[in-house]
């Protein structure tokens, strides 16, 4: 199926990767191409980092090496001008960066300049404060550099800035000075989650799944854990990559020091199946994210009807009114948290995660999100 109007839509998705490891943005852009394939004249996607994942049918990749000298920067090995020619054999009508402090903007910028072509900017969470500020002074001195000298001045009337989230348009407005023309959700498939899963019963136990990564919030959890008041049997699983190897060890010291270390458990990545029957088996799932835009793992859960606690620098405002639990991310309120999770009943557990299960599929389908982008791409009318 093709766009419904007259205007052809063929949307190029310019990002860093393709990679488990860039978890959050890749699912999020692999979703949403696998939907636009069959709602536009085209979908493509540019990348220049590391690639380890399918892309879905009806969408053409192009993927560039990064240049030799630039191999965390990750400018396109052939330049702009590999860029620009496969914009122009495929006559893509706009442009979607999902890059923001890697080259992938730049390049993006570019195109969209000499093409002439509107762009979508999507920061995924890259304007929040902790994102700016929160990892140490000479990152923060960098990218504030790297803004004003580079990054400020492609900025253009071409340019329509997107928000995930209320909160992440308010980070956006502060950083770019106007606010965001649209608010559209990540969106969740919730059939590659479900479709192959039986019914499993929740257990005693409180999951979190994601990157052992200091923005993730896993030390406060493990902390929170061992100081709530809990019955005997309540388990804590801790699944996900540990992609920074000083930071996993230091919460495998917090959990081996800790006053319930026979009761928490690394279990390592999960995927699949594998992944869905653990979500579904939890009383809670746990993302106690210092920063965060939703969060896609609270989506996964909602819609395996378990209910989550996260913090409100996910964005969900909404999420104490459908099932979750809201808590500050510091240790004495997840300690809270957790502690108003086990004191409810089974009846409880299961009502919250089947209201958390209906939200989710109606506000943040794939279907009602990506009439969103069809209607924002169709109002950025090119200008060739």
């Amino acid at each position: 199926m093709v766009s419904l109007n007259s205007a052809p839509l063929r949307v190029l998705h310019i990002l860093d990767d393709f990679a488990t490891t860039n978890t959050g943005v890749t699912s999020t852009v692999r979703q949403m191409v696998q939907w636009q394939a069959s709602h536009c004249d085209w979908v493509g996607v540019h990348a220049t980092g590391p690639m380890d994942l399918m892309i879905p049918e009806g969408v053409q990749l192009r993927r560039s090496d990064a240049h030799a000298w630039t191999p965390f920067w990750r400018w396109p090995a052939t330049g702009l001008k590999g860029l620009l020619d496969f914009i122009d054999v495929n006559r893509a009508t706009h442009l979607h960066i999902h890059e923001f402090w890697r080259a992938g903007y730049i390049a993006g910028m570019l195109a969209s300049r000499r093409r002439n072509l509107p762009v979508i900017l999507s920061a995924h969470g890259s304007t929040a404060p902790w994102a700016l500020h929160g990892q140490g002074p000479l990152k923060s001195w960098k990218k504030r550099l790297y803004w004003q000298i580079l990054g400020r001045s492609l900025l253009n009337s071409q340019v329509t800035l997107h928000a995930i989230t209320p909160l992440e348009a308010g980070h956006m407005e502060d950083f770019f000075g106007y606010p965001a023309k649209a608010v559209i959700p990540n969106a969740l498939n919730a059939d590659a989650l479900t479709g192959n899963v039986l019914a499993v019963a929740p257990s005693r136990r409180f999951v979190f799944l994601g990157r052992l990564h200091p923005v993730k919030g896993v030390d406060l959890l493990i902390e929170a854990f061992g100081k709530a008041r809990l019955e005997d049997g309540w388990e804590l699983v801790i699944a996900g990559p540990e992609e920074i190897p000083d930071y996993a060890a230091q919460l495998r010291a917090m959990a081996a020091a800790s006053s319930r270390a026979a009761h928490i458990r690394f279990v390592g990545p999960v995927y699949g199946a594998e992944k869905a029957n653990l979500l579904q088996s939890a009383w809670a799932v746990i993302v106690p994210s210092r920063t965060e835009v939703i969060g896609m793992v609270n989506l996964e859960a909602a819609s395996l009807a378990t209910p989550t606690v996260t913090t409100p620098n996910t964005g969900l405002d909404e999420w104490a009114q459908i099932g979750g639990i809201l808590a500050a991310d510091d240790a004495a309120a997840l300690q809270a948290g957790l502690q108003a999770c086990a004191d409810w009943s089974l009846q409880e557990r299961l009502r919250r995660g089947q209201e958390s299960r209906r939200h989710v599929l109606h506000r943040y389908s794939l279907d009602t999100v990506g009439q969103q982008w069809l209607q924002l791409y169709r109002s950025t009318s090119p200008a060739r």
